[in-house]
């Protein structure tokens, strides 16, 4: 398990100009203690951010119930 969190901090989440989104079944809860928003809608929320500025990176990291990532 601890290999899997160093690989998802060396690839450089954090630093680049990406949203990030997580693919899980974590609870609101459980996402912002985790230091991320739970979105509700995908689509509307990518279509919000391309208004914004007309460009979006988005990684999606599939996580399990195990792997926690910080911002």
């Amino acid at each position: 398990m601890k290999k899997r969190q160093k690989k998802l901090w060396k690839t450089g989440y954090e630093n680049r100009n990406t949203d990030v989104l997580l693919y899980s079944d974590f609870t609101q809860d459980e996402t912002e203690k985790m230091g991320f928003k739970k979105i509700e809608n995908i689509q509307e929320y990518v279509d919000h951010r391309i208004s914004q500025n007309g460009k979006i990176k988005i990684t999606i990291v599939p996580t399990g119930r195990f792997v926690r990532l910080r911002k």
